[in-house]
């Protein structure tokens, strides 16, 4: 019961130390992702600052600002990618739910695929911020499979 209550604390303790740290690095998320140039990049910012917490290390506006600024290209390419699959996968359901009835099978395909990649789409910014030399595809598959 000791160790349990130990753990407890310990967790308690961290949360509290690093609460006021996400909260800012939550506003200021918040506040860039009112303009939509700035969204992807904030959120690339906020993955990399929560992966900083969870190592250990303290963060800033400073170390937020530095990550906007070093996965702004990257982050608008997930952007790009992801929102034309996105299109093409709404459009390739929409298109084969009009026509006849056995190629509406294929619409059931494309909800498939589509909830796959929206599935995938959880893990895209963590392997971001974790493999930062990786090519888009490579991210992009490791996505699915772990999805």
């Amino acid at each position: 019961m000791n160790l349990a209550f130990s753990i407890f604390l310990q967790s308690f303790l961290w949360l509290y130390r690093n609460l006021l740290p996400l909260m800012g690095m939550n506003v200021l998320w918040l506040l860039l992702t009112i303009p939509l140039v700035t969204s992807p990049p904030a959120t690339a910012a906020l993955f990399y600052a929560v992966n900083e917490i969870l190592g250990g290390r303290p963060v800033s506006a400073l170390i937020f600002f530095a990550a906007f600024r070093r996965y702004f290209i990257a982050s608008w390419r997930f952007t790009v990618v992801n929102v034309s699959a996105l299109a093409v996968g709404i459009y390739g359901v929409i298109f084969y739910l009009n026509q006849s009835e056995w190629l509406r099978f294929a619409a059931l395909v494309f909800v498939y695929l589509l909830i796959a990649w929206l599935m995938a789409q959880v893990y895209l910014y963590p392997l971001l911020i974790a493999n930062q030399s990786q090519s888009i595809v490579a991210l992009y598959r490791r996505a699915f499979a772990l999805a």
